[in-house]
């Protein structure tokens, strides 16, 4: 293939180069510059050599940039299976991404890693994953997860496949720090055996922020701010940066950044030459089904370059940084030897894409068949009937002093408060700013269901439910009816999984997940219009929280500072421990 009238994107020296994209096999044999290339077809002579096969693709005058890496991703948080993800994220440009399916092994466990390698076989999408390291998140005396794993697990799931190129988030950052067996003997094995270990590094700082990057591990995505980014390129760590985190402060630093590595007496860097933003890839972490349709890492891209980060820099963070950072040694650039992974766009500035190309082959309006394995890996909710009386505390009278979780009203970030709470009969009075909050244990292992108290969710009526429910995604019931919390908890196990909300005795709206509780096999524009619908029934019910349907997934994470409920009880993070709702 020779695609012709195209400025070839440099992201390796930052520069454009006018000239065709020369094809063969799916790779890159040349890019721009002064090259002779056949005729289109029909103006060959027979008698040319390789003349009938060079098909030829007029680029319009488009850029063609190579094609966006997502280094950094969860697809169970798109809530589908990986051909629909595919067949959404194709189409906006990116054409690799690294996943973490740590949602899905909280659940499956080995079966869980198994089925996204086979779901993701043979897409036109180019997948690889990182095996999770904190199967649980914490540890198994805070909350109940599908399995347990530790160096040995570990090491067996590396030789599945040989698209697993990396060892998942190091979520749980106080376990590091201080030392515990499991996350130490982990790590070790890592660094036995020369993996890439990702990051999970929110509130550290200091001496205890260069312990947990000592131990070996490379990368940080979490909320950034400009001491933090500085602070972690001195380091030597890669920072990935969501798009919550591509804020002005922040494109503020890097220009500052930029501009420090300059060469004296020059107005931009010496091509090629060393830049802090070597260290800086875009990527998307938790990406919701209705973000498809503003494009997928594209939307990176573009706020970087709104808020005044140069074109081609902001592109070289989402293509050879992240591709170096991996050892993707084909992809990330245009380069001879690179597989041809690229899309054509106008304007460098606004990123429409118009056409995409991956391993040389035009992806159109992509529709991806059904493999046979989308639904395979379906594992039933293992939790019993359950009534209102299941949602009270039993033997409680009067008031008491109870410990709440607090919620900001903004993000998933939680504090302790203590009320008074009056009990009647064992059910609480709530005022109206509170709402019960109950996790059921999901596998049928124990059977265990916690009971607590959260506030500055909103005033609640009703119920919602959800079986994502971050990290070990058990059942997770927020309402201010017992009854409704009920109908919502009974619902979600008869769909196999999903959100619901529910109010006065009626289902207001259902998204089913029937795969492991997280996953439809359904278009991403159809789960994205019922997610869609189910925060609009989150804000009916009275919920004022600004990410509602992330808080509710979010209020069982373990590893979140600073309070959460698990199926064993409230937990206090920040000091790895269980505590009483009701005080003594």
């Amino acid at each position: 293939m020779i695609v012709r009238n195209v400025r070839v994107v440099d992201v390796v020296h930052k520069t454009i180069v006018p000239g065709p994209l020369w094809i063969e096999n799916g790779l890159v044999l040349a890019a721009g510059g002064e090259m002779e290339f056949p005729a289109p077809r029909g103006e060959l002579e027979a008698s040319t050599p390789g003349g009938p096969d060079v098909q030829v693709v007029d680029g319009g005058g488009c850029y063609a940039v190579p094609g966006l890496l997502d280094v950094h991703t969860h697809i169970e948080s798109s809530f589908v299976t990986p051909r629909r993800f595919a067949e959404a994220v194709a189409p906006s440009g990116t054409t690799a991404v690294v996943a973490d399916p740590h949602e899905i092994a909280n659940v499956l466990g080995e079966d869980g890693v198994r089925y996204m390698l086979e779901a993701s076989r043979d897409l036109p999408l180019r997948f690889f994953f990182s095996v999770p390291s904190c199967v649980p998140a914490t540890s198994a005396e805070l909350e109940t997860s599908g399995a347990n794993w530790g160096p040995g697990e570990i090491r067996r799931i590396f030789a599945l496949d040989e698209r697993l190129i990396a060892l998942g988030e190091m979520m749980d950052f106080r376990a590091v720090v201080d030392g515990e067996a499991r996350a130490t003997a982990i790590l070790a094995e890592a660094r036995k055996q020369g993996w890439l270990v990702e990051g999970h590094c929110p509130s550290l700082t200091g001496v205890a922020r260069a312990a947990y990057f000592a131990a070996g591990i490379s990368t940080d995505h979490t909320l950034m701010n400009p001491e933090k980014i500085r602070d972690e390129i001195r380091l030597g760590v890669w920072v990935q940066l969501q798009e919550k985190s591509i804020s002005p402060e922040n494109i503020a630093l890097l220009l500052e950044l930029l501009e420090h590595h300059e060469p004296e007496g020059e107005s931009s860097p010496a091509p090629g030459g060393p830049s802090a933003l070597d260290r800086v890839v875009f990527v998307t972490d938790d990406f919701p089904p209705s973000g498809f349709t503003e494009g997928h890492l594209t939307g990176n891209v573009r706020r970087a370059i709104s808020l005044g980060l140069p074109p081609l820099e902001a592109l070289a963070s989402a293509t050879i940084r992240p591709a170096r950072l991996m050892g993707l040694s084909r992809l990330g650039a245009l380069q001879p030897g690179c597989y041809a992974d690229f899309f054509l766009t106008p304007d460098l500035t606004r990123l429409q894409v118009e056409r995409v190309f991956i391993g040389g082959r035009e992806i159109l309006r992509l529709s991806v068949a059904d493999t046979g394995v989308a639904n395979t890996s379906i594992k039933p909710l293992m939790v019993p009937r359950l009534t209102g009386d299941d949602f009270t505390f039993a033997g409680l009278d009067g008031a008491r002093r109870c410990r709440v979780i607090r919620a900001n009203g903004e993000n998933t970030l939680t504090e302790l408060e203590t009320r008074v709470i009056t009990f009647k009969a064992g059910r609480p009075i709530l005022a109206e700013d509170l709402a019960l909050v109950a996790v059921c244990e999901r596998h049928g292992v124990n059977g265990r269901r916690s009971l607590g108290f959260l506030s500055g969710y909103g005033r609640m009526r009703g119920a919602v439910a959800s079986t994502v429910a971050h990290d070990s995604h058990n059942l997770v019931i927020i309402g201010a009816d017992p009854r409704d919390m009920a109908l919502a908890a009974n619902c979600l196990v008869d769909a196999g999984g999903g959100l619901v909300a529910v109010e006065g005795g009626e289902i207001k709206t259902l998204v089913p997940l029937p795969v492991a509780g997280l996953l439809s096999d359904a278009p991403v524009a159809v789960i994205s219009r019922k997610v869609k619908e189910f925060e609009a029934a989150l804000q009916k019910l009275g919920v004022t929280h600004r990410r509602g349907l992330m808080f509710l997934t979010m209020v069982t994470l373990t590893t979140s500072p600073r309070v959460k409920l698990s199926d064993r009880g409230l937990v206090d993070v920040d000091a790895r421990r269980l505590i009483p709702v009701v005080e003594e």
